[in-house]
């Protein structure tokens, strides 16, 4: 009888992955990791099966998931640092207060980062059929004949605010009309495209980041400059919606934009045919009511979180992230959690409200990522191991994308070793300029204090964890420009590493492909960025007697980044036993 395949088989050298090996789990290990993940989400789903619908206050949640998002600002024009290419972008810098030690030379741990501040094209979208629509009708509870309507509405408002903010610095924005707008034109404007926002740099045009189109060409010639007048948009926009409910379809479709614009990877968005638009009030002038006369300040906010790379991708990501699983076990946990989401895929009331559950604070962004097709991807995504991930914009909105949001506590471990995931972090905190690891999981394992690269080492008694952020944009001059006016609190929850799950009678599931390639991937990707720091490179004591099984240890596939059958990088050497060495203290290793 042929024997089925098992997870890690392998026909390369005794480097590369081997269940049970020390770095790859054994298949029993993984098994009972994901059939735990698949019984917690089970327990999750029935849970939210039995809640009884309820309709989601969009402007509190809106407000709430906003509060620390900084303000979009810009310097003026000519002090701009920026980075120009595919999009124009401003670089920012994020500050994390890691320890209160006054006698630690690195107590702030400094950030480079980018926002989008204009495209070279406005994205493309089309209409989506009947049963997409169907959708935003069953899950946002939008009227689908007016979400193009509002959402393209929005798209303008935010422009207008866009243009006075770059006009303010003194950039050179514009705002580009076919009509002046009023209550009786502001459709025609809206629908037709009959406006366009722009910035010009070094005579090349930038757009608005979420500047719509029907076509791929794009001609402003038949339009006129107009002074920008966000607060007038707004008011007219809230003059057509003259009921509560009206209003809360309004406000989820400026959740929508939020969600669907990513302007580095904006791909073509689908959209419902837009229908008759609705008719102002008889009164064109009435006072703005709640949330139109609150939202207003909170439009700077929703700029920067656009801005933003991967900003909402991310957001929709942490639903998945557990701080408690190791790397080597991602596999297992995305195994179990995604044959979990599967059986209730078509359920999309029941798959909301157990998302929502897992991260409350994103909930409200959940119905439009449902209705737009966005789950797969994200599900994709976190299913490689290596999902979006933006530290930031997490301390940003208060939610964990990151095991180096985490504090990881010392339980029953000897005098002398820390667990390897503090060390990473510790390492993170102390090491200025560097970002974060793309991988969100934990790294498994302990590390020896003797071994610790020399400057992390000096950090041991700090207690480094995440305390404040703050945030500035950068000038060409080096000069920081404060993005919030008072630091933010920041909380990093403890938890512990399950490294062995409960003794469990696994289930092979079968919804992914590849279930040890989430592993792989997270493992590797996180293991390189650790030997490639500055002053970084690799701990020793990964096995417990070192020798041979030393540098198997570190020359497996998982760790060093690369199989058998790879190429070695130009340059580099190859040692005896033929693996390709990276950093000097591998290269000691192996000779």
């Amino acid at each position: 009888m042929e024997q089925q395949a098992g997870l890690f088989d392998s026909h390369h050298e005794s480097e590369t992955p081997s269940a049970g090996d020390g770095i790859c789990p054994s298949e029993e290990h993984f098994d009972s990791t994901a059939t735990a993940t698949y019984q917690r989400w089970r327990s999750n789903i029935a849970a939210a099966a039995s809640r009884k619908t309820t309709t989601l206050d969009l402007f509190s949640q809106l407000k709430d998931l906003l509060r620390h998002v900084p303000p979009f600002r810009a310097p003026h024009s000519s002090n701009f640092s920026l980075l120009e290419g595919t999009a124009l972008q401003i670089k920012c810098l994020s500050e994390w207060k890691t320890t209160n030690d006054l006698d630690c030379k690195a107590r702030w741990k400094s950030m480079d980062h980018y926002q989008v501040i204009g495209i070279c094209n406005p994205i493309m979208y089309e209409y989506t059929n009947s049963s997409e629509t169907q959708a935003w009708r069953e899950m946002a509870a939008v009227q689908p004949s007016l979400a193009t309507n509002f959402m393209l509405a929005w798209t303008y408002i935010l422009s207008c605010r866009w243009v006075e903010i770059l006009q303010e610095s003194g950039g050179q924005a514009e705002l580009w009309q076919c009509e002046k707008m009023s209550a009786h034109t502001f459709w025609n404007i809206i629908l037709n495209h009959g406006w366009r926002a722009t910035f010009t740099r070094n005579s090349k045009t930038y757009y608005a980041p979420w500047s719509l189109s029907k076509t791929e060409s794009d001609n402003i010639d038949n339009l006129v400059s107009v002074k920008p007048d966000s607060r007038l948009a707004l008011e007219t926009l809230g003059n057509v919606c003259a009921s509560d409910e009206m209003r809360r379809q309004s406000l989820a479709l400026l959740v929508s934009v939020l969600v669907m614009i990513d302007p580095m990877e904006p791909g073509i968005i689908k959209l419902p045919k837009p229908g008759p638009s609705p008719e102002p009030t008889a009164r064109t002038h009435l006072p703005f009511t709640r949330p139109f006369n609150e939202i207003l300040p909170q439009l700077d906010r929703c700029i920067t979180l656009i801005c933003s790379l991967h900003s909402v991708l991310s957001l929709l990501s942490a639903v998945f992230f557990d701080p408690t699983i190791p790397s080597n076990l991602v596999g297992a946990q995305m195994t179990g959690l995604m044959e979990a989401i599967s059986e209730i895929k078509d359920d999309h009331h029941t798959l909301v409200s157990a998302l929502s559950a897992q991260c409350p604070r994103v909930a409200l962004l959940w119905p439009t990522a449902i209705c737009s097709g966005k789950l797969d991807d994200i599900l994709a995504s976190a299913g490689e191991g290596t999902p979006p991930l933006s530290l930031p914009v997490a301390t940003w909105t208060g939610t964990l994308q990151s095991f180096i949001q985490v504090s990881y506590p010392p339980v029953n471990l000897e005098k002398g070793k820390l667990l390897r995931a503090s060390e990473f972090a510790l390492t993170w905190c102390t090491s200025p300029k560097i970002n974060a690891p793309f991988t969100p999981s934990p790294p498994f394992g302990i590390s020896v204090d003797e071994n610790l690269n020399i400057e992390t080492r000096k950090h041991l008694r700090h207690d480094h964890r995440l305390i404040a952020y703050r945030m500035f944009w950068i000038l060409e001059s080096g000069d920081r420009l404060p993005g919030l006016g008072t630091q933010v609190v920041v909380h990093s929850p403890e938890v512990q590493i399950v490294e062995k799950p409960p003794a469990l009678i696994g289930k092979r599931y079968h919804c992914i492909d590849n279930p040890a390639g989430a592993s792989e991937n997270a493992t590797s990707n996180l293991f390189y960025w650790f030997q490639n720091l500055e002053d970084g490179g690799l701990w020793l004591g990964m096995t417990p007697d070192g020798g041979p099984e030393e540098r198997r240890a570190l020359n497996h596939q998982w760790i060093s980044g690369f199989s058998s059958d790879d190429e070695p990088f130009s340059g580099s050497q190859a040692s005896s036993e033929g693996a390709f060495d990276k950093v000097p203290v591998e290269l000691w290793l192996n000779n």
